[in-house]
């Protein structure tokens, strides 16, 4: 194998950032999640994304759900940005097979 003459170099950059407790963000639990009338936090052990997911302006709600199931669910939302609002949920399909998350 010859050498090309090139080489590559990979910088790694760490950046601290100082912040004083006055400056960390405050969250204030303001009710629970609900999709047609049930609790959305009652699945075990979730892990959630809010995000346009359907490209249709308003902020969606994705959730991983842990085992037995494994699988990711898409709560469309019905409402506002303001005041979201979830009526049903499906399971994030590819290639026509639900996704199936790993732990481990």
């Amino acid at each position: 194998m010859q050498n090309s003459g090139m080489k590559y170099c990979i910088a790694i950059v760490l950046v601290f950032v100082t912040m004083s407790v006055a400056q960390l963000p405050k969250f204030e639990l303001q009710g629970k999640l609900k999709c047609n009338g049930q609790d959305i936090t009652d699945i075990s052990w979730p892990s959630s994304c809010v995000t346009d997911w359907d490209g249709d302006g308003l902020k969606d709600l994705l959730i991983g759900e842990f085992a037995p199931n494994a699988k990711v669910r898409f709560y469309k939302n019905t409402g506002t940005n303001k005041a979201p609002a979830f009526k049903s949920y499906v399971y994030i399909k590819a290639n026509g097979e639900d996704i199936k998350l790993t732990s481990g």
